[in-house]
């Protein structure tokens, strides 16, 4: 619940305009446990659930966007993540990994982005790995026996430029 009154008397209304620079404007978040997995060799594809539309209240503003996802690989070789706005890349990560048994991983990165924009702006998370058979794969957010289904964040942080 926001806070709208102190002592019976109104708050004034600050515009985003009247802040200093690198304060938060909003937060928008998303949280999923749906799992993924690739389907095809070398070919980015879309993280299920692993999208987030913010709106900026000025172009001059950034927006800063942290994933994190725990995953489990195996027998990858070389496997990558996108962030991207819209169809366009503007981020990405690798890791290698060299090690034929199932190995496990928070894949989190955090980038501050400057959308140039006033427009609902989507961001998603797309991934790939070298391999993609049955005994060679790279899963986010796979359902263990042990802890249950991890969940994967996608954040949007608007921030005053």
């Amino acid at each position: 619940m926001a806070l709208t009154r102190i002592n019976n008397q109104a708050l004034p209304t600050i515009s985003s305009s009247k802040l200093p620079a690198g304060s938060i404007v909003q937060t928008v978040q998303t949280t999923t446990s749906a799992t993924w997995y690739n389907s095809s060799a070398n070919t980015f594809q879309d993280v299920t659930d692993a999208g987030v539309s913010i709106t900026p209240s000025s172009s001059s503003n950034k927006v800063l966007i942290t994933y994190s996802a725990w995953g489990i690989i195996n027998g990858s070789g070389v496997i990558g993540m996108k962030l991207l706005r819209g169809s366009t890349d503007i981020h990405q990560m690798e890791s290698l990994v060299n090690d034929l048994s199932w190995n496990q991983g928070c894949y989190a990165f955090s980038f501050l982005d400057s959308p140039s924009t006033t427009s609902a702006t989507i961001y998603k998370i797309q991934a790939a790995s070298q391999n993609a058979t049955a005994n060679a794969e790279f899963r986010v957010n796979y359902n263990s026996s042990i802890s249950g289904t991890p969940q994967s964040t996608l954040i949007a942080q608007e921030i005053v430029g």
